[in-house]
């Protein structure tokens, strides 16, 4: 037909009412499809889970902690969007897993406090310990706890869950997360903490006595006394009765390499240093406490169905936690003792700028400002 027409202007005027029908035609489709999908966000360092992804948040104390439980509770009660289960009832409830030194040890607490958190039964329910919870509640598990491999724990159909009932198995693998903070200060902090609270008075009263025996604090114990104490920074034990870890033995480095590898027994080794700087690559965000509200803006990409609104909420209500039970006489630290301290925690300070560089590379990933000082002066 359009060969057989006998003048170019027929031809032509035929040619132009077949384009005009083609872009009404494109144009409804674009209508149908919506607007343009934006490009995928490039999450080259940012691991990211979806809503069924449950969290493991194995708090290293003094670093935020307590303001995150308390962020995450009030989250959780406004939301519903996932189970939060803060210091489990079970085996790692009565044995600390912070204490477990032995290998064969660890592994059992560590198939037991994973077990007890994402263990379900054949229904599809959570069976540890009577509670009943569904899959399609995502777990976050808080606990202080060094790190797991969960390589070696996660398997899907596993034997151990729900005491080994038929069709038991785990549910999705959850992300890591935790939180840093400058070292010197969270020793401060932590020992502030221990000897003066707010905690039970018999839990200070213990950690006092240990401050006493073991480094011969006289009198009222400061962090001052402890490092003239202490100046080879000895590494003791835990406190005796609930007077928790020494904050010497209570470092980051150690919440990050584990208990599982024999070169973590010792938390200032070479080998231990460079096990928790590959494993703090495996976190999805390791936040900084100097930059909390990035750090929560960061948790919120990572996993939006479980977090999102945690950042205003922060900014909300502004929760903030410190050393209230310490009089302020203990409270001043010299220059001296910093310094000494900065020497005694250099694995600490190597972990707390890996975090920082990490942290300032996922901001400028996901297009967020990076504003706070500790983050700039990182990514510089």
């Amino acid at each position: 037909f359009f060969f057989s027409m006998p003048d170019l202007l027929g031809r032509i005027s035929v040619l132009l009412t077949a384009y005009a029908m083609f872009c009404v035609v494109c144009s409804a489709e674009a209508r149908l499809a919506g607007p343009p999908k934006p490009p995928p966000a490039r999450n080259a360092s940012l691991r990211t889970g979806s809503a069924r992804t449950g969290l493991v948040y194995n708090r290293v104390p003094k670093a935020g902690s307590t303001t995150m439980v308390a962020l995450l509770q009030a989250l959780r009660t406004r939301t519903h969007a996932f189970a939060l289960d803060v210091y489990p009832t079970g085996v790692a409830r009565r044995q600390p897993l912070t204490y477990a030194k032995e290998m064969a040890d660890f592994d059992v607490h560590a198939n037991a406090l994973l077990i007890e958190a994402f263990a379900l039964d054949a229904r599809g329910c959570c069976c540890a310990h009577g509670k009943r919870r569904h899959a399609r509640s995502p777990v976050i598990l808080v606990q202080h706890f060094y790190y797991i491999e969960l390589d070696a724990h996660w398997r899907a159909e596993s034997p151990a869950a729900c005491g080994g009932a038929i069709g038991a198995r785990l549910m999705p693998r959850p992300l890591y997360i935790n939180m840093v903070r400058e070292p010197v200060a969270r020793f401060i902090s932590q020992s502030l903490y221990s000897w003066y609270g707010p905690r039970s008075e018999r839990a200070m009263r213990d950690a006092r006595r240990h401050a006493h025996d073991h480094f011969g604090v006289v009198g009222e114990p400061t962090v001052d006394k402890l490092v003239s104490a202490n100046p080879h920074c000895e590494q003791a034990g835990p406190a005796p009765g609930r007077g928790g870890p020494s904050p010497y033995t209570n470092e980051m480095v150690a919440y990050f390499c584990g208990a599982a590898r024999p070169t973590c027994a010792d938390s200032r080794s070479a080998g231990a240093l460079s096990a928790a700087l590959a494993h703090l690559e495996q976190y999805a965000v390791v936040g900084v406490l100097e930059a909390m509200r990035e750090s929560l803006m960061l948790f919120e990409r990572a996993v939006p169905d479980l977090l999102r609104g945690l950042t205003a909420r922060y900014v909300a209500q502004r929760h903030s936690r410190n050393n209230g039970g310490a009089p302020d006489s203990v409270r001043t630290v010299s220059n001296t003792s910093r310094t000494q301290l900065a020497r005694c925690l250099r694995g600490d300070q190597h972990v707390y700028n890996a975090a920082r560089a990490r942290m300032a590379r996922q901001l400028r990933e996901q297009g967020i400002p990076v504003n706070s000082e500790v983050l700039i002066t990182a990514a510089t």
